[in-house]
């Protein structure tokens, strides 16, 4: 199961602070070891040194204490549950060393060692650690609350935004938790700056799709019109309704054709803009459709600076260009040529071609007519004009300032 960055944020701060708190115990518990270790044994140096001095040492032990600490100025507790605990021993040869043992040379030549019981050092220790664990509970939970707390003010309006994503009808974006974190009211800005685009592209297909429903719904009220009469008139020439329907059929193909092709189009449109060469894109057309170069002899002799773009959506723009060209392919006198060029002042593309017949062949754009391609002007960024001089066909297309880039150096 999937863990919230929420809880896996917070675990994995409790454990860090944990650990830096039981290493920061350890080093603890390990310097106040030293420390008493240090103290028994200063203890042990001064109460030595106390026997020897005061010429207690040949005393039986009880007696050397309770003289030591009769001889005591001071009367201290501490003082007197230590040397009471303490093993005082004599040996006529040097005793081996050990932890916690102290060894002294007497003025007669024997040797007086003095034992610290392991369970004053134990008891020191078990005490600070008992401390130490406490401390440590106390400041996690505290830290716990207190992080838990903080970082739900944090993610509070992270959730706000899925919350809104899920339901935009529930709240508007903008909440004041949102300015709590510049991160998070990025965004949200760039959640909606998203929203908008999503919105522009939905208006532009349902404009789009509108106008197409509409062109498709005319031609088929005709075809059912005429059905209907065919069936009521029985001395109807059968030839005739044949040849009507199939224009009616043909027409609504073609509208069927131009929303699909739209389709193409919205959906290449909901991408990222980024840059389109228009010399590339001259040299891809001729190598596309070089069957129909070569059928119909056509040459096609280009002006453009090689170093210019658009910066459009590649996708849908390219299948723009690949109905423009295709029809003027299509269109285009046999053995003859065609003339491409760019104007960077204007920034208008303009294709001249000679008339002749159309073409046998056909390819699904080739049905793509000039209704087609003036619709989509507004939404891919461009004008669309056709002239007529004489014999030939001039196909201009002037592109915005924003479509338009200059030259690259």
């Amino acid at each position: 199961m999937n863990k919230s960055l929420y809880v896996r944020i917070t675990e994995f701060v409790t454990l860090g602070v944990t650990l830096i708190l039981v290493l920061f115990g350890i080093v603890m518990v390990e310097l106040q070891h030293s420390h008493i270790t240090r103290d028994i044994h200063n203890r042990m140096q001064y109460i030595a040194w106390q026997l020897i001095e005061l010429n207690l040492y040949s005393k039986p032990t009880i007696q050397m204490k309770q003289d030591f600490l009769g001889l005591q100025k001071h009367d201290h507790d501490e003082l007197k549950n230590f040397t009471d605990a303490l093993i005082i021993k004599k040996h006529v040869q040097r005793p081996q060393e050990a932890v916690h043992h102290l060894i002294e040379l007497l003025p007669d030549g024997t040797f007086l060692e003095l034992i610290a019981p392991p369970h004053l050092v134990r008891e020191s220790t078990n005490e600070l650690i008992i401390n130490i664990i406490i401390a440590i509970s106390i400041f996690l939970l505290l830290f716990r609350i207190i992080f838990v707390a903080y970082l739900k003010r944090l993610f509070d309006p992270l959730q706000h935004l899925v919350d809104f994503c899920k339901n935009p009808e529930i709240s508007k974006l903008y909440n004041p938790l949102l300015e709590t974190s510049h991160e998070i009211k990025e965004l949200a800005i760039a959640l909606e700056r998203l929203m908008e685009h999503n919105r522009h592209l939905d208006e532009q297909k349902q404009h789009i799709f509108k106008e197409a429903a509409h062109e498709i719904k005319s031609p088929i009220a005709i075809l059912k019109a005429r059905l209907a009469l065919f069936k009521q008139d029985t001395k109807a020439s059968k030839e005739t309704f044949i040849q009507e329907t199939q224009a009616d059929i043909e027409h609504i193909t073609q509208k069927l054709k131009e929303v699909l092709f739209l389709k193409e189009i919205q959906w290449d449109m909901q991408r990222k803009k980024e840059s389109f060469n228009i010399a590339s894109q001259c040299t891809l057309m001729q190598e596309m459709f070089a069957p129909i170069f070569e059928k119909k002899s056509l040459r096609m002799e280009s002006s453009i600076d090689e170093h210019v773009h658009l910066f459009v959506h590649k996708g849908a723009f390219s299948k723009l260009m690949q109905a423009i060209f295709e029809n003027i392919f299509f269109h285009s006198k046999n053995n003859s040529t065609i003339y491409v060029d760019l104007n960077a002042q204007t920034h208008t593309l303009t294709i001249k071609n000679r008339i002749g017949s159309k073409s046998d062949e056909t390819l699904f754009s080739s049905s793509i007519g000039v209704q087609m391609i003036q619709r989509l002007t507004k939404a891919l960024g461009y004008t669309y004009q056709a002239l007529i001089e004489e014999d030939t066909y001039i196909t201009l297309l002037t592109f915005t300032p924003e479509t338009f880039h200059e030259p690259l150096n």
